[in-house]
C-alpha cells in the first residue's frame, strides 16, 4: 500500500495537544538524534505500531533512510532539519490505509537541540467526520438550491442575506437586489405588517422556532402573496444565535380554493339543513363528520351528538357484510353506489333506509370523504310486504277453493267405506285407525283452506277470555300430560270482556297451546298469562322449547312455512289472520335453547262488530 505524507499545520506547541489526544486514540511516539548529517531513531513505542502491522523495532536504532520510503525521504529530512533548528511542526499522512497526524518538536538542553521527539496519532475517526460534514454540507446546499419553497438565511450581525432560486421565482427579488441592507426585515414584508414581522424576528433571536405562520407578503411587482412561514434560529459552535432562516411557501392558490370551498359548503349546508332526507358525511374509516338536522326526524338522534361516532354502530348486524362489500367496491371504483340498509332508531326500533353513497375524490385521486343521502322507506317496505302477503293469500284462496271442493267429496266417501270395513275387519284394525286419523288430518287442512277461500261472516260477542282459556286448557290437558308437559295459567282479576268471535279465538288458543307443547318433546312447562295493559288485553304463551332462530322469526305466519316436521304452516297463518280481523297483533320473541313467547294483543275498546 502506498504511504503518503503532506504538511498541513505548523505550530509552536503540538506536543501538549497530542499528549492529551493519545489517551483517547491509538498513538505512538519516537525520538531521533542527528549524528553528522544522518538522523537515527533512538527510541520508539506505542499501540499504533500494531495497527500499522509492525513494531517499535521497525524504527528503533535505524537511520532515517532505512525507515522512510525513498519518495518521502527528501520531505522528511527537510522537516526534521527544521525541527533540529528549533521549529515545531506537524503533518498528516497515510500508512497501511490508516490516516494519521504526526507532530515533531525539538528537545533542548542548555538552549541547544539535542534530540527530536515525535508523536503520531490515528485520525481515522476525524477523517470520517470530515467526510460526513462535507456530505452534509453538500446535501444542505442541494436542498437550499433545489427546494421549491423560498428560503432566506439572514445574519444578525450585518443583516447580510442569502436567498435561494425559489425565492427569486416566488417573490421576484434576486440576490444582488438584497445587498447593503440595514434591517433584518425583508422588502417583501408589507408596511402594515412590519410590526408583526419585527415581533417574529425578535422571538427567533431569542431561540424560538415559529412553524406554519400564515402572512401576506408582497411580490416585487406589488402583487400580494399568501405565504406560510417557518422561522428557525441558527446557532454557531458556541451555541450562540448568529442568524436565522425563513422557509416560505406560496399558499395563494390553496387559500383561493379554501374560500371557494367555504362558499360552496355554505350553499350546500343551507340545502342539507332544510332537506327532509338524511345527509351524512363520513371519512374513509366510517366516522361521522357531519349529520344533517333531519337525523332527528328519521332516527331520533341529535345531529351534533353524532359527530365523531362510528357509523357502522347504527347498522343492523345482518347488514354489515353487505355494507362492507359495497363500500369496498366504492373505494376501488370511486363510483357511487345505492343500497338499502336498516338503521337503529333512538327508541330501539329498526328503520329501513334507501341510501345513495357518493365518494368525494381529491386532487390526488384519493377518496377524502363519503357523502350519504338517505330517506326513510320503512312505510314503503311495510306496504310491499303487505302486498306480497296479500298476493300469497289471494293465490292461496283460489287454490283453497279448488282443492277443498275437489278433495272433500272423495274424502267423505273414503272415510265412510273405511269405517264400514273397520266394523267387519278382524285383523290389522290398527291400520284402520291410522288411516282414519290421517283422513281426519286431511279434512282439517281442507277446513283451514275453506276458511281462507271464502269471506267470513264474523259474529262478535262479548266474551270472557280467562274463562275461554280455561276451557281450552281442559281440552288440551290430556295431551299435555301424555307429553310430560305442565301447564301453568295465571290471569289478573276483574279482566274486562272483549268483543270477539268465540270459536275463532278458541281456535287460536288451541293452535298456540298445541305448538307450545309440541315444541317440548322431552317435556317441560307452558306458562299462560293474561293481563290488561292500557287499552289492550295481552295473552302470552311461553314454552321451554328449543327456540326459533332469529332469521326464521320474520317468516312465521306465512303459508307453508313451518318449523315442525309434519306442519303445513297454515295453522299459524290462520291465527295471524284471525287476530288481524279482531284488530289485534301477535308478537313473537324467542331465544335459542330457552324457548319462545307468543303474545296476543287485543284491543279492549273500539272493536268492529
Amino acid at each position: 500500500m502506498k504511504n503518503t505524507e503532506t504538511t498541513y499545520v505548523t505550530s509552536n506547541g503540538p506536543q501538549t495537544c497530542l499528549m492529551e489526544a493519545t489517551t483517547k486514540q491509538a498513538s505512538l511516539f519516537f525520538k531521533l538524534k542527528k549524528i553528522g548529517r544522518t538522523f537515527i531513531c533512538t527510541e520508539a513505542d506505542g499501540e499504533l505500531f500494531k495497527q500499522f502491522g509492525c513494531g517499535p523495532e521497525h524504527m528503533k536504532g535505524k537511520k532515517l533512510e532505512e525507515i522512510v520510503p525513498e519518495h518521502l525521504l527528501e520531505f522528511k529530512i527537510e522537516s526534521y532539519n527544521k525541527v533540529w533548528n528549533g521549529e515545531s511542526l506537524s503533518y498528516e499522512g497515510n500508512y497501511a490505509g490508516i490516516p494519521y497526524l504526526t507532530a515533531i518538536s525539538p528537545i533542548r538542553q542548555d538552549g541547544k537541540v539535542i534530540e527530536i521527539i515525535g508523536f503520531c496519532l490515528d485520525i481515522t475517526e476525524k477523517k470520517q467526520k470530515e467526510k460526513e460534514l462535507i456530505a452534509t454540507k453538500e446535501y444542505l446546499e442541494a436542498l437550499f438550491t433545489n427546494s421549491a419553497d423560498a428560503i432566506t438565511i439572514t445574519n444578525f450581525e450585518d443583516n447580510s442575506v442569502r436567498v435561494n432560486p425559489a425565492f427569486e421565482k416566488i417573490y421576484g427579488w434576486k440576490q444582488e437586489d438584497l445587498s447593503n441592507r440595514k434591517s433584518p426585515i425583508m422588502p417583501i414584508v408589507p408596511e402594515w405588517d412590519l410590526e408583526d414581522a419585527l415581533r417574529l424576528t425578535t422571538l427567533v433571536a431569542q431561540g424560538v422556532q415559529i412553524k406554519n405562520y400564515e402572512a401576506v407578503r408582497i411580490h416585487k411587482n406589488g402583487t400580494p402573496i399568501n405565504s406560510s412561514l417557518t422561522l428557525s434560529p441558527i446557532f454557531n459552535e458556541e451555541g450562540q444565535i448568529t442568524a436565522f432562516s425563513v422557509i416560505s411557501r406560496d399558499i395563494t392558490k390553496s387559500k383561493q380554493r379554501e374560500e371557494a370551498l367555504k362558499e360552496s359548503e355554505e350553499k350546500y349546508r343551507i340545502i342539507a339543513e332544510n332537506t327532509t332526507d338524511l345527509i351524512c358525511v363520513i371519512d374513509v374509516y366510517g366516522k361521522i363528520n357531519y349529520a344533517s338536522p333531519s337525523i332527528k326526524t328519521i332516527l331520533g338522534y341529535e345531529a351534533n351528538e353524532q359527530i365523531g361516532k362510528q357509523s357502522f354502530d347504527f347498522f343492523h348486524p345482518d347488514d354489515i357484510d353487505q355494507l362492507t362489500s359495497l363500500l369496498g367496491n366504492l373505494m376501488h371504483t370511486k363510483k357511487p353506489v345505492k343500497l338499502e340498509v336498516r338503521c337503529k332508531h333512538a327508541d330501539g326500533k329498526w328503520v329501513f333506509l334507501e341510501a345513495s353513497v357518493t365518494p368525494v375524490v381529491g386532487e390526488d385521486c384519493r377518496i377524502n370523504s363519503i357523502v350519504v343521502v338517505a330517506r326513510d322507506i320503512t312505510d314503503r317496505k311495510k306496504t310491499e310486504e303487505m302486498l306480497r302477503k296479500s298476493d300469497k293469500l289471494s293465490v292461496l284462496g283460489q287454490l283453497a277453493a279448488g282443492v277443498a271442493h275437489e278433495i272433500r267429496n272423495p274424502l267423505t266417501s273414503i272415510k265412510g267405506f273405511l269405517q264400514l270395513l273397520q266394523s267387519t275387519a278382524t285383523e290389522n284394525r290398527d291400520y284402520f285407525e291410522i288411516m282414519l286419523s290421517e283422513i281426519d288430518r286431511i279434512n282439517g287442512i281442507v277446513s283451514e283452506f275453506m276458511l281462507l277461500s271464502k269471506p267470513q261472516v264474523l259474529n262478535f260477542t262479548l266474551t270472557n277470555i280467562s274463562t275461554l282459556i280455561e276451557h281450552v286448557i281442559s281440552l288440551i290437558k290430556t295431551q299435555a300430560i301424555l307429553m310430560n308437559v305442565q301447564i301453568y295459567y295465571h290471569y289478573q282479576s276483574d279482566l274486562p270482556s272483549i268483543l270477539c268471535v268465540e270459536d275463532q279465538m278458541k281456535q287460536v288458543f288451541i293452535n298456540l297451546l298445541k305448538n307450545a307443547i309440541e315444541a317440548m318433546p322431552d317435556g317441560g312447562n307452558v306458562y299462560i298469562n293474561v293481563k290488561q295493559a292500557d287499552n289492550e288485553l295481552v295473552i302470552s304463551f311461553k314454552d321451554e322449547g328449543c327456540g326459533i332462530p332469529p332469521n326464521r322469526l320474520k317468516t312465521l305466519g306465512e303459508p307453508f312455512y313451518t318449523t315442525k316436521e309434519k306442519g303445513t304452516g297454515l295453522g299459524l297463518m290462520i291465527c295471524f289472520k284471525i287476530i288481524e280481523n279482531h284488530g289485534g297483533k301477535i308478537h313473537i320473541s324467542s331465544e335459542i335453547g330457552k324457548g319462545s313467547i307468543f303474545s296476543i294483543h287485543l284491543p279492549i275498546k273500539g272493536q268492529s262488530s
